[in-house]
C-alpha cells in the first residue's frame, strides 16, 4: 500500500511539474488542436447529413444539426479572431477556450442523441467522452467536472425524454463511454507526462550554459524578448561582468576564472526569483531580466544587493586574490512593452558608464537620464 501511495504521490507531481514546466508548448499544442476541431466539426457534420440523408430513407434534417454546424462555425471564428490578435494566448486562457468547446459539443450532441433520436439508442455520447479527455491536454481538475457534469446532464435529459428500455441502455453505455474515458485519460496522461518531462530536460540542457548553470545567449535572449513584448508590469534590463577578468585569468589561472563565473552564475540564480531571466551572454558577460520592479529606487536596491553579495562571495573563495573581484553593472528600467536591441544598447552603456566611473558600481537609467551610485 505504501509503494501504491508513494507511485500515486510522484505521479502527482510529475504532472504538475509538467503543467508547469511545458505550460507553452500545452497552450500551443492545444490551440493548434481547438482550430483542427472546429473545422473538422464542420465538415464531418455536413458529411454526416449526407450519409444519413443517404442511408436512412426517414432522415429529417432537425434543428439540432443545424444548430451545432451554426455554433461550431461562431466558435472558430471567435478562436480565430483569439489568434490573430497577435498577442499569444496563455495556458489558462486556451484552456478555457478548449473547455468552452467541449461544453458546446457535449450540449449539441445530447441534443443529437436525445431530441433529434427519440427512438434510437445514443451514438455521440459514449465516444465524445472519451475523445475530449484524450483530444486536448487538461489536468484532471478540468477533465474530471467536465466529464462528470456531461455525464449526469445526459442520463437526466435521457431518462426523462426517452422510453424507459431506451433510457436504460443509453445510460449503460453513457457510463461506460464515461468510465473508458477516465481510464483512457490517466493512460494517455502519463504518456504524455514523460514525453513532456523528458522534452522539457532536453530543451533546458538546450538552453543552460554548462559552466554556470544559467540561460545561454539564445535562450536568455528569446526569453527577455517575450517578456518585454508584454504590455503589463515594469522591468529591469541589467547587463554585468566581472571588472578585470582577463587580470584574474592571467594572475590565477583559467580554472580560477571559472571558479569566478560559476559562484557568479550561481549569485544571480539566488539572487532572482522564478519568474525573472538570468542569462551568460559570454565571457564574463551576464544579462538579467526582473519583473515586477519598484521603480528606480527597486532597481537600486537590487543592483546594490548583487554588489554586496557578490563581494562577500568572493572574500570565501580559496584563492587569496580572489578578494579582489568586484562587479560593474548597467541597469535600464523599462515599464510595458519594448525593443530589446534599444535596451541592450542603453544597458550596455550604462555598463561601460560603470566602469568609466571607477568600477564596483552600477548606472541605472530611466527615460534617458542616468542615475549613478
Amino acid at each position: 500500500m505504501n509503494h501504491l501511495y508513494e507511485q500515486a504521490q510522484q505521479g502527482k507531481k510529475d504532472r504538475d511539474t509538467y503543467f508547469t514546466a511545458c505550460d507553452n508548448d500545452i497552450a500551443a499544442s492545444n490551440l493548434r488542436t481547438l482550430r483542427r476541431w472546429c473545422r473538422w466539426v464542420l465538415v464531418l457534420l455536413l458529411i454526416l447529413i449526407a450519409l444519413a440523408n443517404w442511408i436512412f430513407a426517414n432522415f429529417r434534417l432537425r434543428w439540432p444539426y443545424l444548430g451545432f454546424w451554426g455554433l461550431d462555425f461562431l466558435y472558430l471564428l471567435l478562436v480565430e479572431l483569439c489568434v490573430r490578435r497577435g498577442v499569444p494566448l496563455r495556458m489558462r486562457q486556451v484552456e478555457t477556450l478548449c473547455a468552452g468547446f467541449c461544453v458546446m459539443t457535449m450540449a449539441c450532441c445530447m441534443m443529437l442523441d436525445i431530441y433529434a433520436n427519440l427512438r434510437n439508442t445514443a451514438s455521440f455520447m459514449p465516444v465524445l467522452y472519451v475523445l475530449l479527455t484524450v483530444v486536448f491536454i487538461f489536468p484532471y481538475r478540468v477533465q474530471a467536472p467536465l466529464v462528470a457534469a456531461g455525464l449526469a446532464a445526459d442520463i437526466g435529459l435521457t431518462v426523462l425524454c426517452k422510453a424507459p428500455e431506451l433510457a436504460a441502455m443509453d445510460c449503460f453505455n453513457n457510463l461506460f463511454g464515461a468510465l473508458a474515458a477516465f481510464v483512457t485519460a490517466r493512460i494517455v496522461m502519463d504518456l504524455r507526462v514523460r514525453d513532456g518531462l523528458a522534452r522539457a530536460r532536453y530543451k533546458q540542457i538546450g538552453m543552460m550554459d554548462a559552466l554556470t548553470g544559467v540561460n545561454n545567449r539564445a535562450a536568455c535572449e528569446a526569453q527577455i524578448r517575450r517578456a518585454l513584448a508584454r504590455p503589463d508590469g515594469t522591468r529591469g534590463l541589467l547587463m554585468l561582468d566581472v571588472d578585470n577578468f582577463k587580470k584574474i585569468n592571467d594572475k590565477l589561472g583559467h580554472q580560477a576564472g571559472d571558479q569566478v563565473l560559476q559562484m557568479l552564475g550561481r549569485l544571480l540564480r539566488q539572487e532572482t526569483r522564478a519568474g525573472d531571466v538570468v542569462g551568460r551572454l559570454g565571457g564574463d558577460e551576464f544579462m538579467i531580466c526582473l519583473n515586477d520592479v519598484q521603480g528606480v529606487q527597486g532597481l537600486k536596491t537590487a543592483c546594490t544587493r548583487i554588489l554586496k553579495d557578490a563581494a562577500a562571495l568572493a572574500e570565501d573563495m580559496s584563492a587569496p586574490a580572489s578578494r579582489d573581484i568586484t562587479l560593474s553593472i548597467g541597469a535600464v528600467l523599462v515599464e510595458g512593452t519594448a525593443d530589446f536591441e534599444v535596451l541592450y544598447r542603453m544597458a550596455d552603456d550604462a555598463l561601460y558608464a560603470a566602469k568609466n566611473a571607477g568600477r564596483n558600481s552600477f548606472v541605472v537609467v530611466d527615460c534617458n537620464a542616468a542615475v549613478k551610485n
